[in-house]
């Protein structure tokens, strides 16, 4: 499914400035992996910020983010062609619990990849998720 693409966001994580985000995530080995964030801007002569992190598996639908300046427990549930996460910081790092969904850059525009992310939604909603969930750009290949 590797690269993905954001398609959805807590609505406090939404920036203004930002135009999509991509992530890669290198084939694993020994329930690891290395991956790559990408974020571009909206003012296209800003660099696009890259930020290199770890992904340990913890067990089915659980992963480690290892990031250098801190630790976040990924929980995710693949809906088929879409990917609903929700992602909580691990002491000491600091931060607020956030969720949304990500979507392979090859097939984000497909309808029925469109109806999953609808249904990533709801899914973190009846699980919990009390934030406001937001469609946000996604970025092209």
């Amino acid at each position: 499914m590797s690269p993905v693409t954001t398609a959805v966001l807590h609505e406090t994580d939404v920036q203004d400035y930002m135009k999509c985000s991509k992530i890669m995530i290198h084939a694993p080995e020994d329930k690891k992996a290395n991956a790559n964030f990408t974020a571009y801007f909206k003012n296209e002569v800003t660099p696009p910020l890259q930020v290199s992190y770890r992904q340990e598996e913890v067990g089915c639908g659980h992963i480690n983010d290892i990031y250098d300046d801190g630790q976040y427990q990924v929980y995710f549930l693949n809906v088929n062609k879409a990917v609903c996460i929700y992602r909580c910081p691990i002491a000491p790092t600091k931060g607020v619990a956030t969720a949304g969904a990500l979507v392979s850059v090859a097939n984000q525009n497909s309808p029925d990849v469109v109806a999953e992310v609808q249904s990533c939604k709801e899914s973190l909603a009846s699980v919990g998720f009390t934030g406001h969930l937001v469609n946000v750009d996604k970025c092209s290949a």
